[in-house]
């Protein structure tokens, strides 16, 4: 799309056609005040906007683009331009998957000790000793009988029990 754009002569896709209206404009962002949104309003305004970025890695360059359909679609792409002689050629750059990109991430322990500025493991003569000490607090359970969780509930004199079922008057 954005190849079938650029290498075509640029007055031949603005054709004066009867009851529409284009605008081409060049919008340097780096003459306007940051706070301004000027770029966003553009953005919105427009049915194709495009912005080009700064090369990294690679020795072309890359221009994104924005393109809003009549039915209310918006394409968002990024794309790399060279020249082969006088011909602009552009290139797709697809977005990687993330799921490949996890399956190839090498996958690195990481160790607890290098993380803290204190000691987090014990060794063994420590843990041993942690083993053997008895806390006051916590009752030592000799007899391993269990009561299977039952609860035993003496009634005083103020509570209010009533013998018959409550659920008598119900016609189930």
């Amino acid at each position: 799309m954005l190849k079938n754009f650029l290498t075509s002569p640029p007055y031949q896709k603005f054709i004066i056609i009867e009851g529409v209206t284009q605008i081409v404009a060049l919008l340097h962002l780096d003459l306007l005040d940051a706070s301004w949104k000027v770029m966003e309003l553009f953005n919105f305004l427009s049915t194709l906007s495009m912005k080009i970025q700064p090369q990294f890695s690679s020795e072309y360059g890359r221009i994104q683009y924005q393109c809003k359909k009549s039915g209310g679609k918006i394409v968002k792409q990024v794309e790399e331009y060279y020249f082969e002689g006088d011909k602009l050629e552009t290139k797709k750059i697809e977005k990687p998957d993330p799921k490949k990109l996890l399956e190839n991430a090498t996958k690195t322990e990481i160790n607890p000790d290098d993380l803290a500025t204190f000691k987090i493991t014990l060794t063994d003569k420590e843990k041993e000793s942690r083993d053997q000490l008895i806390l006051p607090y916590l009752p030592k359970n000799e007899d391993n009988t269990t009561e299977g969780g039952q609860i035993y509930y003496k009634f005083d004199e103020q509570d209010d029990w009533d013998e018959e079922d409550p659920d008598d008057d119900l016609d189930i």
